[in-house]
């Protein structure tokens, strides 16, 4: 089971089940599970559900009910459905179903290697590193496509106690995707050690700009807006679509850190709002939404 970008909302989940357990790996668990998504809030389905929100905040909630609207979601999760069918006791972490974890965790990134997954891979640098040929190709390509590497990176990272400085080697990293999935662990930490903002500091004048805007998100995510938000403010005039849409959504989940360029980036999500209004999909319109989010609200 896969689950990916749904419009202006990013997302990476990978699952893998037997008869008896099913297995989650979060790939961006500094997401909550219940993301804004402009198109889906409007619906009468999400309504309701935001009206039980607000509701069960009043009355009080559930662990269950508590968990789907969390900041973060955990790295990995397990659970037997047979016994627990609405998937609310997550035993990942319950050592006496240690084994079973890591089995299916093999299993999962087995497959993903073997099927040469390509959504750890971003838009914005698929699209740009298969120009002239397919992105079905050029990922097949382990220099430009190192999945192997990213998925032992990564679980090294998420599943080991990682000092922050000792990422700081994957954020100097040759490849640009082991640089933004390391980023993408640091969304997921608490606080950001001021060695680790400093190589993020220089990031914002990377080659790549899907680390640029990356680098930006994740510094601001953590308070340092001063040099960083300029880059997201300027990457939301961006003529890359992919680009864009990564601008605004960082724009939108980063909220009132974002503030100081408000006024900026309301004339920009004026232009796009006129620009796609006879629109029913594209970049360009998700980004409008996203900005919506912000502005509308």
């Amino acid at each position: 089971v896969a689950a990916d970008r749904v419009d202006e909302a990013y997302e990476v989940t990978r699952s893998v089940r037997t008869k008896e357990y099913r297995y989650v790996r979060n790939f961006m668990p500094q997401l909550p599970l219940i993301q804004p998504n402009y198109y889906s809030d409007i619906s009468e389905t999400m309504q309701e559900l935001y009206a039980a929100l607000r509701k069960a905040e009043r009355s009080g909630m559930t662990d269950a009910q508590r968990s789907m609207w969390l900041e973060k979601r955990p790295v990995e999760e397990l659970y037997h459905p047979a016994t627990d069918p609405y998937e609310t006791k997550n035993l990942a972490l319950d050592p006496n179903y240690k084994e079973i974890l890591e089995k299916l965790r093999a299993e999962n990134s087995k497959h993903m290697v073997e099927y040469n997954d390509s959504g750890l891979a971003p838009e914005a640098y698929m699209y740009a590193v298969s120009e002239g040929t397919s992105p079905y190709e050029k990922l097949r390509d382990r220099s430009v496509y190192p999945l192997p590497r990213i998925l032992e990176i990564s679980e090294k990272l998420y599943l080991s106690d990682t000092m922050q400085e000792a990422a700081i080697p994957y954020l100097d990293d040759p490849n640009p995707l082991v640089v933004y999935w390391t980023m993408i662990w640091l969304q997921y930490q608490d606080r950001l050690d001021d060695s680790v903002a400093e190589v993020l500091n220089k990031k914002l004048a990377d080659s790549d700009s899907f680390v640029t805007i990356t680098a930006a998100e994740t510094l601001c995510r953590f308070g340092r807006c001063a040099n960083s938000l300029p880059f997201l403010a300027k990457s939301l005039q961006s003529e890359n679509p992919y680009n864009l849409l990564m601008a605004a959504r960082a724009f939108e989940l980063l909220g009132k850190k974002a503030e100081p360029f408000y006024a900026q980036a309301k004339v920009d999500w004026r232009r796009l709002k006129e620009k796609t209004k006879d629109q029913y999909y594209g970049y360009d319109l998700y980004a409008s939404w996203s900005l919506s989010q912000v502005f509308e609200k």
